[in-house]
């Protein structure tokens, strides 16, 4: 288990620039020249892009009923979330036309197997980084083979240029988001001087009115330093692993390492270094051995220990990786569900302002179909749409959802026919 020690906010606020301690009037410039606060509009703080390769096993992935939904056993990990969760029927990834996993893993963010236009979470990620330019990306993987091909990667910094920036070692992708937190300012020195021309800067750019609240933030913020002595709050960051590079058939490693690349997304998104995360477990077509010690796969007695062999002889260890899988996401799920919202203008809790989105390339992991390929949306997405709910997407392409999440994020100015298939956002979500 991963231990943890208290970081002083101060040290990551220098890294977020201005945006750590004016980040609603940052977002004031991201919509539409319409004035809101932070979560106000029902939009969502954070989303991640969970990727679990070679589709599902139908017979055990299916959600029914509404409001706490009842869920097959490779979901039945999630069950304590099945009231936030948005499970979609009928939903296709790409045109018949395309085959096999490739052409599924570069539709999975671009929405079109050409990779015809860069991916979502590169989207967004870019679109922030226009009012907030410290804005991180987190691209994390895990069981990854020792050479990545071009169609492993689900991300794409642009058409057809796949997003290298992929990180698959714990040890390494904490130190990319929080190694360069250790120059401390020093407790006499103000985070809002510090930043004083960035926040000079942001003014400039907001109405009469706006200017007048930042001030009145701002005169806040100082008094509550004065009499605290210290920069606003802590940030709780975990020890650097000590997990590096690994083969990705060590059964011993593989649990562990995405339990750390999930904790280190968990806590970068809680200490507001990143609102946009990719999490890509292993590459299509993977010969993973799913024999992980303590699994129900390991007590299971198929001799099949290939991830991508089990997948199509379609038999009940398959069922049980995917249930495995979505234990793993459970206990991020928790992290969520027990944090409250670090944004002081929002509710409840990270997951009430979140979206998770878990997707895979294919349907059926046997007959590698593009249809029914059953989608999920879990968290409350701030709001901006219904969940605890079966959604018959009627055969529209996913890239509907990839627009539809953009405008949960607050970017509506996103391209409607991102990806290539159809125009709008999924209909029915909103």
């Amino acid at each position: 288990m991963a231990k943890h020690i208290n970081a002083d906010r101060r040290r990551i606020m220098k890294r977020l620039g201005a945006a750590s301690i004016a980040l609603p009037f940052y977002d004031l410039l991201l919509g539409n020249g319409t004035a809101r606060a932070a979560c106000s509009g029902n939009t969502a703080r954070r989303v991640l892009f969970f990727y679990h390769p070679n589709g599902i096993r139908l017979d055990d992935w299916w959600a029914t009923g509404s409001g706490n939904l009842t869920l097959g056993s490779s979901l039945q990990p999630l069950q304590n979330y099945a009231s936030q969760m948005v499970y979609f029927d009928e939903l296709n990834v790409i045109h018949a036309d395309a085959q096999g996993h490739p052409d599924g893993v570069r539709a999975t963010l671009t929405g079109n197997a050409g990779a015809g236009n860069r991916s979502i979470d590169v989207e967004i990620h870019e679109w922030i980084k226009q009012s907030v330019p410290a804005h991180q990306h987190i691209y994390s993987g895990v069981a990854l083979p020792g050479t990545l091909n071009d169609d492993h990667y689900v991300s794409y910094s642009s058409a057809g240029q796949v997003n290298n920036s992929i990180i698959g070692s714990p040890k390494a992708q904490w130190q990319s988001l929080f190694g360069g937190a250790n120059t401390d300012p020093g407790p006499d020195q103000s985070i809002i001087d510090i930043h004083r021309t960035e926040l000079e800067d942001l003014k400039s750019r907001l109405g009469a009115v706006e200017q007048t609240k930042l001030d009145r933030h701002l005169e806040s913020l100082r008094d509550i330093e004065n009499r605290l002595g210290v920069s606003i709050g802590d940030c709780s960051v975990m020890n650097q692993p000590t997990i590096d590079t690994y083969d990705m058939n060590d059964v011993t490693i593989v649990p562990e390492a995405l339990d750390l690349q999930m904790d280190i997304i968990f806590q970068a998104l809680a200490c507001g270094l990143s609102r946009v995360a990719t999490l890509q477990f292993g590459v299509h077509t993977t010969d993973l051995n799913i024999k992980f010690p303590g699994s129900e796969m390991e007590a299971n007695g198929d001799n099949r220990r290939e991830y991508h062999g089990a997948s199509h002889d379609y038999k009940t260890i398959y069922g049980q990786m995917k249930k495995w899988e979505m234990m793993k996401l459970a206990r991020f799920l928790d992290q969520l569900a027990s944090t409250p919202e670090p944004d002081s203008s929002c509710d409840g809790s990270m997951l009430d302002n979140t979206i998770v989105y878990v997707l895979s390339e294919i349907g059926n992991g046997s007959t590698h179909n593009y249809t029914d390929c059953r989608h999920l949306l879990i968290g409350g997405a701030g709001g901006a749409w219904s969940t605890g709910r079966v959604l018959n997407a009627g055969e529209n392409r996913h890239s509907r959802n990839l627009v539809s999440i953009a405008h949960a994020m607050g970017h509506t100015g996103i391209a409607s026919d991102f990806g290539g298939w159809g125009s709008g956002a999924m209909p029915g979500l909103f």
